[in-house]
């Protein structure tokens, strides 16, 4: 495939922010590596936020447990696209954590 048809198509697909930074590389092999280099880079990032977010996630007490916990699971999924993985002991101390407090003391 011709080099120029190549960086196009990245153009095309990935957001201009990031494309940006790797478009002056001299040939497409630097600019695939510059780009997955970003990518690795923004995908930790990511993940730690997701992360993060996924643990200050509660329920208030007036709110609906199902869609916190459908929100959890997505959030858990997306995680695992980025090859991170939540255990089954940590999720489930991750949804009892979210409860509102009088729906967890029911649980426990």
């Amino acid at each position: 495939m011709n080099e120029a048809i190549v960086k196009h198509l990245l153009a095309t697909l990935v957001l201009n922010s990031i494309f940006n930074q790797v478009k002056s590389a001299t040939n497409v092999k630097i600019l695939w590596e510059e780009f997955s280099q970003l990518m690795e880079e923004h995908t930790k990032t990511y993940t730690i936020n997701l992360e993060r977010q996924m643990y200050v996630t509660h329920c208030g007490n007036d709110k609906d447990v199902c869609l916190l916990f459908k929100k959890l699971a997505n959030m858990c999924k997306q995680l695992a696209a980025t090859g991170k993985n939540i255990p089954d002991d940590k999720y489930t101390s991750l949804l009892l954590n979210s409860l509102p407090s009088d729906e967890a003391a029911r649980v426990m």
